[in-house]
């Protein structure tokens, strides 16, 4: 994993393509599950959440520990999360569209290990040299909202279990919160304000990373 590196511009083109890929994904699912699509129809806060989340781990993440120009202990960090949501989006996919077995608790037992994975690499590294340069520092505050949208991601499938129960499996699961079900009108609500305090808080990197 360590030896995993990318030069930063390169890391960029992918983020950008990435987030350019996602933005065309969000207006296609959304529109596919107002037709029908298996999971039900789901709202834009959802939408945006889901697209935000895929970027963030899936994209990110691995973007950011590739980058060979910031430290080790750090990039050690991204890899890990990337690695983790790579594998758990091949499982869940499976469970989602072939066996139909998804429930919100194995996701937050998943988001519980990742936390867990991030925690043991900051302890791995806590011994190694780390610059202090604005990017480095950006990139460890990245870390702090890493492990925020972890948490926000619990909280979301823990309130959205409470909802629907085992309503997840089957071929009539529901999977994502409706923009006009009164069950999901609070989650809806929560999801936005957490869409917004973590798109600032990524956005500030970018500006960090793009630029300095």
């Amino acid at each position: 994993m360590d030896e995993v590196g990318l030069s930063r511009a390169s890391a960029q083109v992918f983020v950008v393509v990435g987030a350019a890929v996602l933005v065309l994904f969000g207006v296609f699912f959304k529109k596919r599950q107002e037709r029908g699509g298996l999971g039900g129809s789901i709202s834009r806060a959802k939408t945006f959440w889901l697209c935000f989340a895929i970027f963030f781990w899936f994209i990110v993440a691995p973007a950011v520990g590739m980058d060979e120009s910031l430290p080790l202990p750090l990039r050690r960090v991204f890899l890990a999360v990337g690695a983790s949501m790579w594998l758990r989006g091949v499982v869940e996919m499976v469970m989602l569209y072939v066996t139909r077995n998804w429930r919100p608790p194995f996701g937050v037992a998943h988001d519980i290990v990742t936390i867990l994975l991030i925690l043991g690499a900051l302890v791995v590294g806590a011994t190694e040299p780390v610059s202090h340069d604005a990017t480095s520092i950006a990139t460890a505050a990245l870390v702090v909202a890493l492990l925020a949208s972890l948490i926000i991601e619990i909280v979301h499938a823990r309130t959205f279990f409470a909802v629907v129960g085992r309503g997840t499996v089957g071929d009539d699961g529901v999977w994502f919160a409706d923009e006009h079900d009164p069950r999901f009108t609070a989650i809806n609500r929560r999801t936005r304000l957490w869409n917004c305090i973590l798109c600032t808080a990524v956005l500030f990197y970018f500006i960090a990373w793009f630029t300095l």
